[in-house]
């Protein structure tokens, strides 16, 4: 496992993106989304390994991925302002917008207010007694950019179950060879990210992989960066001894159908000696009375 990992290799990894950023990074791009932000994992795998799933899988993290100034848009089923007090008076402070499902259907319903939803906020949570519900209501864009919302247990503290599911990551199954994963971003440390890496890999591996033996290339990279490799492996193959193995041990056996056929001869053929041997007996004993009678 240490191996594959290679956390000595991802160190350089990790170190050459950040140098990289440093070198191509002008001051017309300080403004970036969260997303151009991001420091990201990609599994390949020798094989399709999934089918297509929108439902994410979770991962939790030692820290959280998403840049302090991350702005959210919380979608509930109560009624708005209640939930804007709640958010006010638990100083959640990433929350920037309250929807309910009622302007999900009225106000958002237009594919360009859909959009511009889109497009306003990093990232968008739900309450999780709608969560079934709410894709329906955004529509596939979401789905498209990645950005279905991050279901959360409505009631008790907001603000926890907020920093919870931000102090994690999501891996989307697809139909695909490729796996990209949320581990970090650029206003973190490289030992920050370097410790999500070690934490958030052998996870991935298991979800997207199922085994390390179908991961083909681990690498790293930001959205406007180089892919980075740090693990690569061929296709496990099977020794030519060891097939010669599997051909030698193979039992040659007789065919069903022969077998009776066999036992029946066999039993045919006790029958016939059997009766040889009682026509001997039988003459034996017809000279020895023969014998008797001349005495």
């Amino acid at each position: 496992m240490a191996q594959k990992l290679d956390l000595k290799q991802a160190k350089k990894a990790i170190d050459a993106l950040y140098k990289y950023r440093e070198q191509n990074v002008s001051s017309n791009n300080l403004l970036e989304s969260d997303e151009e932000n991001g420091i990201y994992v990609e599994i390949s795998t020798h094989k399709i390994m999934n089918k297509s799933q929108i439902k994410r899988k979770k991962i939790p993290l030692p820290h959280s991925p998403y840049p302090e100034d991350i702005e959210i848009c919380y979608i509930t089923k109560d009624d708005e302002k209640s939930i804007e007090e709640k958010v006010k008076s638990g100083n959640v402070t990433s929350i920037k917008k309250v929807v309910n499902t009622r302007t999900l259907g009225t106000v958002y319903k237009a594919y360009e207010a859909k959009r511009k939803l889109l497009a306003s906020y990093d990232l968008f949570m739900v309450d999780d007694r709608i969560s079934h519900m709410v894709l329906n209501l955004i529509g596939s864009k979401f789905v498209q950019r990645n950005k279905v919302p991050i279901a959360i247990k409505g009631n008790g503290s907001l603000k926890h179950q907020v920093e919870k599911a931000l102090q994690a990551t999501y891996v989307k199954l697809h139909n695909g060879l490729i796996t990209r994963v949320l581990i970090g971003n650029f206003g973190m440390s490289k030992e920050e990210v370097l410790k999500n890496y070690e934490v958030a890999v052998p996870e991935i591996v298991k979800i997207a992989a199922h085994e390390w033996d179908q991961v083909e290339m681990i690498s790293v990279h930001g959205l406007n960066s180089p892919l980075l490799p740090i693990y690569t492996a061929l296709p496990k193959q099977e020794n030519e001894e060891n097939k010669k193995e599997k051909k030698n041990n193979k039992k040659i056996e007789p065919k069903k159908e022969e077998q009776p056929k066999k036992e029946e001869e066999e039993k045919k053929e006790t029958k016939k000696n059997e009766k040889k041997d009682i026509k001997v007996d039988k003459k034996k004993v017809k000279k020895a009375i023969a014998k008797s009678k001349k005495l």
